[in-house]
This record gives C-alpha cells, structure tokens and sequence, in this order.
C-alpha cells in the first residue's frame, strides 16, 4: 500500500468530511460519494491523488495540529514565557527515532501501537510563522457503544428476554495527538487535547492532567491555572456581528432553563424569531451558560469552511458568584488559518 493510500485511510478515520471535501477540493482532487468512495478511487489507484501527496500530509498534520480539538489556554509570566521560547529548539534531539515519529503524521494502529505507547512521547516540533507546535502521541483507549434490536439476536440471555434493545461497549484503542503550543509574540499557550466523541467529560478532564504533566516535568510547573472562559459566553452573546450561534444554552429569571438549537447555517440563534419574541417580555437579562458558534470563511475561490467553537458550562453555574469554564471545543477547522482566525476572534473578549 502507497503511503497516499495511508494518508487517506488516517484522513478518514480523523477528519469529518465536510472538512476534507473541502480539502480535496481546493487541491482539485475529484472526490468519491463521500468517504468510502473517496477511499475507494485511491485505492483502486487514481493517480491524482498521488500527485498531490504532500499537500495532503500538510492538510493531515495541520488537522492533528488544531481540527477536532478540546483547548485550555494559560497566560505565562514574560520571563516563563522568553524560556519556553528558548528550549524549543533543544526538544528535537528528544524526538526518539520509532515507529510513530517516522510515519507521523500517518497515525498508528493495531499491533503497532505496543503498551509503551501509554507514555506519551514528543513526536514532533513544527514551527509555524505564529509559534511552535509541540505533537505528542499516546495511546488512548476509547468506548464505542453499539445497539442491536433483541428480535433480531439469537439465544438472548434470560436477564435481556424483556429488553427491545441490548447496548454493547466496544473498547478500542488509537493514537491520540495532543499539543502544546507556544506562540512568538504572546504570553498565552495553549494544550490541546484530541476530541474524541465517545468519552465522556472526566476522561477529557484525565487527558489534560496527564499532557500537562508530561510538559511540566520537562519545563517545571509554569501553567498555573487555566483561563477561565466562562465570562466570554455572554459578551459572544450580545455580539450580533461576530459568527452564527447554533446552540445556546440560558437560563431566565424564572429559574427555567432553555436550550435553543439552528440548523448549521441557519438563522442565529442571537436574532432568531421565537428568541427575540420570548426575551423581549423578560424582566432580566438571560445568563447564558452554553454556546456553539460557527463561522463562514472563503478559504478559496467558491470554497467556504465552516470552522466552530463549543463552550459547555453548566446552568446551576449561573448562580455562581464567580463561575468556571476552562475548556473551549473546537470543531471543523480545515486547517490552522481557521484555528487562528477563530481563537484571536474568541480570546479578543478576555
């Protein structure tokens, strides 16, 4: 199998395919019925894909840079911040010579991806105009849930006789790609942890603990804590002019929560017809806790990516007197042009 061939196959398994249609169409790349008869043309070999094979393990290593990514962000002291700077330069010499630095960003799996692998490991340091971007991959093992009709199952146990439906949990192990990103001309850097949809808000929370402790260990304890987010949520809010909320979470005076959702390129949830009529007869102000909010950006002629942001707090947290959020969700980035259009965008209202 040629390495295109693998690339597409990671590129599959990793990025949604409005994402990579877009992709493979700014290379003007002809493309399948979506991803299985993508795959399908490469690897009954069409060539053209071949032609284009470094553009496509640049688009792969920017996505497993900044596409489909929780964030946490840190604001350094300047003189932690001019040292972080200085030692990029001497992690290449810790880049061990293996499997999984070699053939990133192609990711491994199946037996490749040995025990040792549960230790994370600096794969590599790409510097890019704004900063660098530390790769580190571990092993993760996530849960897959599965569903079956009992009808259609044979020799159901008594316990299940009187179950519709039996629920399996499959458990699966991948390469993660976690990041640690430190910009030139700004004291905040980021960990960015890979999203991975079946996992549930305390593993999340595990695999920042152990990226960040990974980094201490080789910088000292420099993070401190996260900045908290959760103030953003209302000024996004009250921002008419800034991208498309497509989920937005609040609650009202009366003590009754609501969640309103829009069609992906939809109306905003901000001037939405029943939003407005309902606000409008409010007494106070609503307390927004959760938001999802998209952008439409021309990355080429014709070709518009959809990148978007999640801020899940809670509604009990509303009635905090100083709430917390310290994860930002990032979603569909096609490349790091959308990663930082949208996080200069966010991190403009701190």
């Amino acid at each position: 199998m040629s390495r295109t061939s693998d690339i597409i196959q990671c590129m599959r398994k990793r990025l949604p395919w409005g994402v990579a249609y877009n992709i493979f169409t700014s290379l003007n790349l002809e493309k399948g019925l979506g991803w299985p008869g993508t795959e399908k043309k490469v690897l009954d070999g069409d060539t053209t894909y071949e032609s284009k094979e470094k553009e496509l393990e640049l688009a792969l290593e920017e996505h497993l840079i900044c596409g489909e990514k929780i964030v946490r962000f840190y604001e350094l002291l300047e003189q932690d911040i001019d040292t972080l700077r200085k030692k990029m330069v001497n992690l290449l010499p810790e880049i061990p010579n293996d499997k999984m630095t070699t053939r990133y960003p192609i990711l491994l799996d199946g037996n490749d991806l040995n025990d040792r692998y549960f230790e994370p490991q600096i794969i590599s340091v790409r510097e890019l105009v704004d900063g660098w971007a530390v790769s580190v991959g571990v092993k993760r093992t996530i849960s897959i849930k599965h569903q079956a009709d009992v009808a259609n199952l044979k020799d159901v146990p008594q316990q299940f006789s009187n179950c519709k439906k039996i629920t399996g949990i499959e458990f699966s192990e991948i390469q993660a790609i976690d990041v640690l990103w430190v910009p030139k001309s700004s004291n905040i850097i980021e960990l960015r942890i890979d999203y991975l949809k079946s996992n549930k808000k305390d593993y999340n929370k595990e695999c920042f603990y152990k990226c960040k402790n990974f980094f201490v260990d080789k910088f000292g304890d420099i993070f401190g804590k996260p900045i908290n987010l959760f103030p953003i949520l209302e000024k996004i809010y009250k921002d008419n002019e800034n991208g498309t909320i497509t989920e937005l979470g609040f609650m009202i005076s009366s003590g009754a929560q609501k969640l309103e959702k829009s069609r992906r390129g939809g109306t905003c949830c901000r001037v939405e017809a029943y939003h407005l009529g309902g606000t409008e007869k409010l007494d106070f102000p609503i307390q927004v806790y959760r938001e999802n909010v998209m952008w439409k950006r021309e990355i080429a002629k014709e070709i518009y990516s959809s990148p978007e942001i999640g801020l899940y707090g809670l509604s009990h947290q509303t009635a905090l007197p100083n709430p917390e959020l310290f994860e930002m969700f990032f979603f569909n980035c096609m490349g790091v042009s959308d990663y930082e259009f949208v996080k200069n965008n966010i991190l403009g209202y701190l």
